[in-house]
């Protein structure tokens, strides 16, 4: 099944139409939509059989089955639009109508037409209340589309002072001439007459959408069909006539402008990214899918401060009947609520970093939207809202990525982490996960995983600790790199799909994120990681050692990290505690290039972690730990690669005099003594 968009052709090159078709297009194709061009001609005297047979050329690679968004007016005339809509049922397509302008003189005729559509792409709440007034199919889907983009490098190079005036928008001068010229100003968004003043009303203008990508706040007439978000938003002023414009504009104050026009350039990303398309096409797919035939309305309407957007939402299966909706978040928002199909509130979260909801008693079949929100003085503000979602019915291929996840009687635990990693928006992971010979529930549970996804593999074996869980991952490892999770902890949604492209885009042997770790208050999140080091970007193993080992001294952890396979399949961890101190180290003197993400992408959870072995190891007496301290670096420095030796002598004089200013223990100092006389 394949989804196409139209887009009209041979209309003049600074169309406005054209241009904004254009765009639609480009952007449907990040979502893998396709492409279907009508040429725009003369019909004339042309024959039915002339106008069937231009119309069957049109969508010959249509397949039954097939979803055709149809972006109208088309430009070539009621009677071809009404062949394009009857063929295409013929064909057995199925069909959304993207309406961007409305045929007033013909309007029972157009609606006639709409109704044989499944879905319908409209400007605003008004466009839709509109067409319902006026014979439309009451059972009709609608997505509402809020807000034209402008994707275009358009932005100022600097927010300027203003100079008190306003300019119009014309779509033959937008480049970036035009822009600079209207720095400091206004743009004025008005209409010429009554058909302008009523489009305005149900419509969204493309006028507003040039000057706002530029940065360039606004003066819009009073009553238009967004006119809340151009408010909630403080892109511009809102009057009643130009006359006012002028005056309200000559009695503005320096610092006011400023504002308005900090405002705008923090708004102005999302349209120059083609966020308001990418949604309401997204959703307008998502919608195809729904059964059920009562009639609803998913707003594709965000009031978006700053570049607040879902980049991704995934609704999954989770143990015991319940379902999980997972999201990555870009922006700022301090709480997050989740919505069911009938705009009811399910739940509600105080925690900006939350990026989960676990679900309980609805069916499979059920659908899910999660809105973003800031705290205001009137109350909680919507900033952003991602796609109504339903399950996820993902085909997995060959594995890119291995995802490795020790456990050991972590049934009240497992479920959180198993989900945040299926939550993944990378589509090309496989999840191992170890079973060291639990004795609860555990092994139930991740058989439970390992019979639903066709991306979870099961181990199970006798209890032998963590480093042989890990090797044994290892060695059931498919993927080009590899990662490490513990069975108490979480990662966002674009974890693994950031690392992987990073590695690949660096050719890096390893690449680091940052850590959050989470309290014993619900999802309180510190960040713990950071080191001095230019982001995605490749290092040499002298310069990151330095950085990342040296300043503040970072722990050694094996699962914040994406690995290169073939670096780390035989080189197995050491049957030892503090596996991780001996791995790592041994593992990056065979390092190259290495990179660094500071985007706190894993979760680190210290508010359950009472009960696990790292806290075991914490109350053994400081002989031991000094003893599992000696073991754990005489492995790194006997095993690791001999070319870089004095690197990971130095690392272990490092560490020593980190721990025995921390434990106050001399068996440290008498170690340091004999490492260095090595």
């Amino acid at each position: 099944m394949s989804v196409y968009l139209t887009r009209i052709n041979g209309l003049p090159g600074k169309d406005a139409a054209r241009y904004r078709q254009q765009m639609s297009v480009n952007i449907a194709h990040r979502l893998g939509i396709k492409e279907m061009g009508i040429y725009r001609y003369s019909l004339g005297d042309e024959s039915d059989e002339s106008l069937s047979a231009r119309v069957d050329g049109i969508i010959a690679g249509i397949n039954k089955g097939d979803l055709v968004i149809c972006q109208f007016p088309t430009g070539n005339s009621l009677q071809f639009e009404r062949k394009l809509i009857r063929h295409l049922i013929a064909y057995g397509g199925r069909i959304a109508i993207f309406l961007q302008d409305l045929e007033l003189s013909c309007l029972q005729e157009m609606i006639r037409l709409y109704n044989q559509a499944e879905i319908m792409i409209v400007p605003s709440l008004a466009m839709r209340q509109f067409l319902l007034d006026n014979r439309m199919r009451k059972d009709m889907k609608f997505v509402i589309q809020e807000m034209w983009d402008y994707t275009c490098d358009c932005s100022l190079t600097e927010v300027p002072s203003g100079r008190k005036e306003f300019v119009f928008a014309n779509v033959e001068k937008l480049e970036r001439d035009f822009f600079e010229t209207a720095k400091g100003k206004f743009g004025l968004v008005w209409y010429k007459n009554a058909y302008d003043r009523q489009y305005m009303e149900y419509g969204v203008s493309f006028s507003l959408a040039e000057f706002l990508a530029a940065g360039i706040p606004v003066a819009v007439p009073a009553g238009i069909s967004n006119q809340e978000l151009i408010k909630e938003n403080h892109l511009g002023l809102i009057v009643h006539s130009p006359e006012e414009a002028a005056a309200r504009i000559e009695a503005l104050e320096e610092a006011e402008y400023l504002e308005y026009a900090q405002c705008v350039e923090r708004f102005a990303p999302a349209l120059r990214k083609g966020y308001y398309t990418q949604r309401c096409l997204a959703e307008a797919m998502q919608a195809f899918y729904r059964k059920d035939t009562v009639s609803f309305s998913i707003p594709a309407k965000v009031y978006t401060l700053g570049n607040a957007v879902f980049s991704s939402t995934i609704l999954k299966e989770s143990y015991g009947g319940n379902l999980v909706l997972s999201w990555d978040f870009q922006g700022k928002a301090d709480g997050f609520q989740l919505y069911d199909t009938a705009g009811i509130l399910i739940a509600e979260t105080n925690n900006e970093h939350r990026h989960y909801f676990l679900i309980r008693g609805y069916a499979k079949e059920s659908g899910f939207l999660v809105k973003a929100f800031v705290e205001t003085l009137k109350g909680k503000l919507i900033i952003a809202e991602s796609g109504l979602t339903h399950l996820d019915k993902s085909v997995y291929g060959i594995p890119e990525v291995s995802l490795i996840i020790p456990a050991y009687n972590a049934e009240d635990y497992i479920v959180r982490s198993i989900d945040s990693a299926l939550a993944q928006s990378f589509p090309d992971l496989e999840i191992i996960i170890v079973d060291d010979g639990s004795t609860d529930r555990t092994p139930d549970i991740l058989d439970w995983y390992d019979e639903t996804y066709a991306n979870v593999r099961v181990v199970h074996q006798e209890n032998s600790g963590t480093p042989a869980a890990r090797n044994a991952g290892l060695l059931q490892a498919n993927g080009k790199y590899i990662g490490f999770m513990d069975n108490d902890d979480m990662i966002r949604p674009n974890m693994i799909a950031k690392l992987y492209h990073s590695a690949k885009k660096n050719r890096c042997d390893i690449v680091v994120t940052s850590v959050y770790y989470l309290t014993e208050n619900e999802y309180e999140i510190s960040i713990f990681s950071q080191c001095p080091l230019e982001e995605n970007a490749a290092v040499d193993i002298d310069k990151f050692m330095d950085a990342y080992y040296v300043h503040a001294f970072q722990f050694p952890v094996v699962w914040n990290k994406l690995y290169r396979a073939s670096l780390v399949k035989n080189r197995l961890f050491p049957l030892i505690i503090y596996d991780d101190e001996a791995w790592m180290p041994y593992v990056l003197s065979f390092a190259d290039r290495i990179c660094y993400l500071n985007d706190g992408l894993y979760e680190y959870d210290r508010s359950i972690r009472s009960g696990t072995l790292f806290n075991k190891w914490g109350r053994k007496s400081d002989e031991e730990i000094a003893a599992n301290h000696k073991r754990a670096i005489l492995f790194y420095l006997e095993n690791g690669n001999p070319k870089r030796r004095e690197m990971l002598k130095d690392l272990a004089q490092k560490e020593l005099t980190l721990f025995a200013d921390r434990y106050k223990n001399k068996e440290y100092v008498k170690l340091a003594k004999e490492i260095a006389e090595m």
